[in-house]
């Protein structure tokens, strides 16, 4: 049996009874080479000028070596952090105590109405109302929350929203914690620190209310309008707020639902 090498039909002979060649003679034919349709189009390769643009753009990647391509996004990076860091960059207050009062905080009877909210249960333990200053701003995106409270606010009133005071002590966050230290002598007492600090885990009410806390920068003079909330999470644990601010450590952060955001007015000095 023989196969036809043009239409694969079966053959007990020479000749295809499908297609009517001869295979043997067929087999026997000079290899025809595929033309370009380039040249069909007139178009010289060796010309870049000629070549289409998606023609273009593959020649130029192929001309790239790895270590260009590595040194191209590196820069990439190194520009996109600059550009993040002017954006965050930290405006400047005068010394001097920028807010007196401490945040006003009322408590909700055991039976005030749950919410849900990212298919989560929050049941209100308090209304809340803070006038505080920013020292830091914390974005999570990975850890078990992160898609209820995607943003940490580490805020402050009273004795430590004096720059004077700010200026000695270096503010963090990491792992939902706000971290302070300083250099040398203790710049004020510790439980002056400790009574006058909040760390924020914000649950924004909205997409608007998530915007106006992305736009927040250190030094900014905010209130914050909302509930302190427990999170009962679907999983059967429990994620509470903290109720008083005079505790420290683990569970002594307020985890507040925000129904809205008051950035006061920034000097025009200070944007620049």
């Amino acid at each position: 049996m023989i196969r036809c090498p043009k239409c694969a039909h079966i053959n007990h002979q020479d000749e295809c009874a499908r297609c009517g060649i001869l295979i043997s003679k067929y087999r026997q034919r000079p290899f025809e080479r595929r033309r370009d349709p380039s040249q069909d189009a007139g178009i010289d390769l060796r010309d870049d000028s000629q070549l289409p643009a998606i023609e273009k753009l593959k020649r130029f990647w192929i001309q790239l070596d790895s270590r260009t391509v590595i040194g191209s996004l590196a820069i990439i990076a190194v520009l996109y952090g600059s550009i993040d860091a002017w954006r965050e960059r930290a405006i400047p207050q005068p010394p001097g105590i920028l807010i007196s009062d401490e945040p006003s905080q009322t408590l909700l009877p055991a039976e005030a109405r749950a919410m849900i909210h990212k298919k989560e249960v929050l049941q209100p333990l308090a209304d809340y109302v803070i006038r505080a200053r920013v020292l830091h701003k914390q974005r999570y995106r990975l850890d078990a929350v992160a898609d209820l409270s995607p943003l940490d606010l580490c805020v402050s009133w009273g004795q430590l929203s004096d720059s004077s005071l700010l200026d000695q002590i270096e503010i963090s966050q990491s792992g939902r914690f706000c971290w302070y230290r300083w250099s040398g002598n203790e710049p004020v007492e510790k439980s002056v620190i400790e009574s006058s600090i909040a760390n924020i885990h914000t649950i924004p009410a909205t997409d608007a209310v998530f915007a106006d806390l992305k736009r927040l920068r250190p030094g900014d003079v905010v209130t914050l309008r909302g509930q302190l909330v427990r999170v009962d999470k679907r999983d059967g644990s429990e994620w509470k707020s903290s109720l008083t601010r005079t505790d420290t450590g683990a569970g002594a952060c307020e985890i507040m639902y925000v129904r809205s955001v008051v950035r006061e007015s920034v000097p025009l000095k200070a944007l620049q």
